[in-house]
């Protein structure tokens, strides 16, 4: 459930109540305008009439498509995936949860449009504290997640939901963010095979060494995925969507 809380750097951090749960407008400055990204996806939404959106943070945001305000980079791969399909791209740069929740319940980002897919990468920036606000536990985050999918659902109840794993992070298997994105994932595995009109997606295996090392030829900075990474994301979710747009 979305908590009536207001956005301040004291209740972000506070311990008490989960705070992925808080629906927030833009929390850290980027290389990007968070505003101006919002208005550019109003102007954009019923123009492109999405019959899939995709949601989530930078690694989304930076792939490509349309609106296309605040896209640094060109990603041949996003094309290639999402050739003869209507996609909007709603990732937005250091997005976490709360500020999805914040885009989907009061942004008006998703009115007058009718999406038969939505696929969500959410998660991997709940797992940063900065001063703006806290780390958030592998069930919050999880937690995070299901409320974004629960507020897709409430909207477009025939929706299906596409839920990507969270991408590994860091380039060693025991690095403290690595660990809690796995246990966050375990998790939303978990929630995944108890919901129906749902396909949960984990490319773990594709981006990892088989010593669980992540590659910089496949995320650069151990986060953002390259070229080689974004084919990675394509190759496994072309087809899922081309086999759900024949039936949803």
């Amino acid at each position: 459930m979305i908590l009536d809380v207001e956005q301040t750097r004291e209740n972000l951090h506070r311990k008490d109540i989960n705070t992925a749960l808080i629906p927030c407008t833009r929390l850290q400055y980027d290389s990007y305008d968070w505003f101006g990204r919002c208005e550019a996806v109003l102007a954009e939404k019923d123009e492109i009439n999405p019959e899939v959106v995709l949601i989530g943070d930078s690694i989304t945001h930076f792939w490509g498509g349309k609106p296309n305000f605040g896209v640094h980079t060109y990603h041949p791969s996003y094309d290639e995936t999402f050739a003869g399909m209507r996609v909007m791209n709603i990732g937005y740069g250091w997005d976490r949860t709360q500020n999805m929740l914040y885009r989907i319940t009061k942004g008006k980002q998703l009115e007058g449009i009718n999406p038969k897919i939505v696929v969500i990468n959410a998660g991997t920036n709940n797992t940063s504290t900065t001063e703006e606000a806290r780390e958030n536990t592998a069930e919050e985050i999880a937690e995070g997640v299901a409320e974004v999918i629960a507020q897709f659902r409430q909207r477009f109840p025939s929706i299906h939901v596409v839920l990507m794993a969270i991408f590994p992070r860091e380039h060693e298997p025991t690095h403290q963010r690595r660990i809690l994105i796995e246990k966050t994932n375990k998790i939303l595995k978990e929630y995944a095979a108890k919901h129906s009109a749902l396909t949960y997606v984990d490319l773990w295996d594709k981006m990892l060494t088989p010593e669980g090392k992540l590659p910089q030829e496949i995320c650069g900075d151990y986060c953002h995925p390259t070229e080689e990474g974004y084919k990675i994301w394509g190759a496994a979710l072309r087809p899922i969507l081309l086999e759900l747009l024949k039936y949803v």
